[in-house]
């Protein structure tokens, strides 16, 4: 089984690609599942574990438990769904934002087996050259998915240095004003940069420095 990256709207996007007796399938995982949409993972768990008894999970194909290594090299359960799988488990996410999220989604595992489909092909061409030209075709894909990979490397980077009020917040229980965020940030010349955010569009983010000076020390925060 190999994995493929696809990046949503700055998030990262695992989808894991099972080949078998020429049969290939794409499978995304509940941990994936549970950051794109703002989840905690122990409670996506406990809602898969409720419910795949039921006869429509019977076909092990669809859902499967297998294990990852956290941060402290221990085991932990996670799941692999397929897309019927993972269209029946976010059916109960709500919310604007849950929506469109689900619509991408869906259109990245659409992409991803539209790719497994073209890669298939090239292998199948019997003419050398269409089949060369297929495979020229591919690398420039798999570059480009390279290249994506990279450009998130660096925002994840970038999130070590910058935090947002509700990220220190959610760490501290200290509600900061913007207003003195942005003054302290224009008297050190520190850039505000905007990210992404699940309830609210877009927030502002405040560099590391400018958090020292109000006693926040942004790199000890757990997430």
């Amino acid at each position: 089984m190999k994995q493929e990256v696809m990046v949503l709207n700055d998030k990262e996007v695992k989808f894991e690609i099972r080949e078998e007796q020429g049969l290939v399938e794409v499978f995304t995982d509940s941990r994936t599942i549970a950051n794109v949409f703002d989840k905690q993972h122990k409670d996506l768990l406990k809602k898969i574990d409720n419910d795949v008894q039921l006869s429509y999970f019977k076909d092990e194909r669809k859902i499967s438990l297998v294990t990852y290594i956290d941060s402290k090299g221990e085991s932990r359960p996670m799941y692999l769904l397929d897309r019927d799988a993972f269209s029946y488990f976010v059916m109960s996410f709500t919310g604007k934002k849950a929506s469109q999220w689900k619509i991408e989604y869906i259109k990245a595992f659409n992409e991803m087996e539209k790719k497994l489909k073209e890669y298939q092909k090239s292998y199948l061409l019997e003419d050398p050259i269409e089949r060369a030209k297929a495979w020229i075709k591919e690398q420039e894909e798999k570059r480009r998915i390279e290249q994506e990979k990279k450009q998130l490397e660096v925002k994840l980077d970038e999130s070590l240095e910058y935090a947002s009020i509700k990220k220190v917040f959610l760490n501290t229980g200290i509600n900061h004003k913007w207003r003195d965020l942005k003054k302290k940030s224009e008297e050190l010349s520190k850039e505000i940069k905007k990210v992404f955010d699940q309830n609210y569009g877009s927030v502002n983010t405040y560099r590391k420095d400018v958090w020292l000076s109000f006693s926040i020390d942004i790199s000890k925060f757990s997430e």
